[in-house]
């Protein structure tokens, strides 16, 4: 069944974190006619459109991380979430980077920690 194999292939991209991938796939799922009146997606509406739902969450906080070189954005199970710097990235390193973050010379240093 086609639509099946749509919703196991948005799911693999939303475990891998491709967002953008997971959410097209699941919300074809949703809005194409010969999907969304098939016997599956009927069944599977409900989950369909929470996966759908976390696929749009994951896009906008990759979204807000992109804007800032070298991090990366992690979900707790809790939902929480966390922004996190690299701060031994070269990307972090750059003029602009540490203008972005509020790094200025001479006021703020950051020191690497290595145990």
């Amino acid at each position: 069944m086609r639509a099946e194999m749509i919703h196991r292939t948005a799911l693999a991209a939303l475990a891998q974190g491709r967002y953008d991938d997971a959410w097209r796939g699941l919300q074809s799922l949703l809005d194409l006619k010969s999907f969304y009146r098939s016997d599956y997606v009927k069944r599977m509406r409900d989950e369909i459109v929470k996966e759908r739902d976390a696929a749009t969450e994951g896009r906008q906080s990759a979204n807000y991380a992109a804007r800032f070189p070298g991090a990366a954005f992690s979900k707790s199970p809790d939902g929480s979430g966390a922004l996190t710097f690299d701060f031994e990235d070269p990307l972090v390193d750059g003029p602009e980077t540490r203008k972005l973050l509020g790094l200025v010379e001479g006021r703020t240093q950051v020191s690497s920690r290595r145990r």
